[in-house]
């Protein structure tokens, strides 16, 4: 009994490749945070000034990013609002945290330790529920580009009706040399 292959549709494709993406960052900030929080990990004075920073940075461009999405009605229609509402929590207490430490000198290791772990935590339980979330309702953008290429893919293009009607023409030259012959 010979054994078919079924074949995945684009739509399936790019599914699998997100989610699956998700889930491993999922895996690796999990394996962070617990790293972190277990002390496996020690805390340099630059891995807190680095983190500082990043987060800092970071939550502020996530909160931007979610009021972008909400104001433009053309990138509403594209992005999920729910991806953007998960981080929004994690981003806005990250500023405090991040505002809080750099106003605040000379902090103990614990604090970073906690803050550090719970949000690389917190990061992977989104992750996860995103990847798990975005395998049954893709992202509106995706489903969106994918029916425009189809609709390119049965379109032809005008190279493609230039060069048929060269053809049918040359053929049409041919067929009435052939007469005269």
């Amino acid at each position: 009994m010979k054994k078919t292959k079924r074949k995945l549709d684009e739509i399936t494709k790019f599914k699998l490749i997100y989610s699956g993406e998700l889930l491993i960052f999922s895996v690796v900030f999990l394996v962070l945070g617990s790293l972190i929080l277990s002390r496996i990990i020690s805390l340099s004075d630059i891995k807190k000034t680095i983190f500082t920073w990043v987060t800092l940075f970071g939550g502020f461009f996530n909160l931007g990013d979610f009021i972008y999405a909400l104001a433009s009605k053309k990138r509403r229609k594209k992005v999920s609002l729910l991806d953007k509402s998960m981080g929004l929590p994690v981003s806005l207490s990250l500023i405090g945290v991040d505002i809080y430490a750099l106003s605040t000198p000379n902090l103990p290791v614990e604090y970073y330790i906690y803050s550090m772990g719970t949000v690389f935590i917190c990061l992977s339980a989104i992750y996860i529920f995103q990847g798990i979330y975005h395998f049954y309702f893709p992202i509106p953008g995706i489903l969106e580009d994918e029916t425009e290429n189809k609709k390119k893919e049965n379109v032809p293009s005008k190279e493609d009706e230039t060069l048929s009607n060269v053809i049918e023409v040359d053929s049409e030259v041919k067929a009435e040399e052939r007469k005269e012959n």
